[in-house]
């Protein structure tokens, strides 16, 4: 089927959405002056929510939101695969990760394709467990409290999993060579 090519689909609705339809399309011929039908404006919706349903993180993450009211629109094989990360860690990766950043910077992070793969990613490599104390960690520490994102933790998740040494230095810098202003201290 090419792209200006449709295929008509007919949708049961009940009556009362039916009027709820036939309404908006009465409101929007008044207001533009020119007929819309009903089966325009359902159209619409339609193409519209989907849209939403498409942009919304926890409609993409197969949850229950409380925007849309209904499941991911999606085969469940599309939303977990076997050996991806299941539908509830994800969420609660996610929710942890918002609460943190919201209360280091005081507003919610941005959050987009690139961010939900991170997470994905992040809990494949280590586990969901893991994902929340790395984020925990990456949080509590002075240093990356207020420029960390999901993306940089999920790069290197042991950097904040206590795994691999903190290489940044404390105190002084020069090494005691026993050496002062080129004359041996003894």
């Amino acid at each position: 089927m090419s792209a200006k090519e449709t295929e008509r689909v007919t949708i049961p609705v009940t009556p009362d959405r039916a009027a709820e339809v036939q309404h908006v399309a009465a409101m929007f011929t008044r207001a533009e002056g020119k007929s819309r039908k009903p089966p325009d404006i359902g159209r619409n919706a339609i193409v519209y929510y989907m849209r939403c349903v498409k942009a919304c993180l926890t409609c993409q993450s197969g949850g229950v939101c409380q925007v849309h009211g209904t499941l991911a629109l999606r085969p469940e094989s599309a939303v977990a695969p076997e050996d991806g990360p299941s539908a509830a860690d994800i969420a609660k990766v996610n929710t942890l990760y918002f609460g943190l950043y919201s209360e280091a910077r005081g507003e919610a992070p941005a959050f987009g394709p690139r961010e939900g793969k991170a997470v994905k990613s992040l809990i494949v490599a280590v586990g969901a467990e893991r994902a929340m104390s790395a984020i925990r960690a990456a949080f509590a520490d002075t240093f990356w409290r207020g420029k960390v994102t999901i993306t940089v933790i999920s790069q290197d998740p042991s950097r904040f999993l206590g795994t691999v040494p903190d290489a940044r230095p404390r105190g002084s810098l020069q090494a005691d060579s026993g050496f002062q202003g080129g004359k041996e201290v003894k």
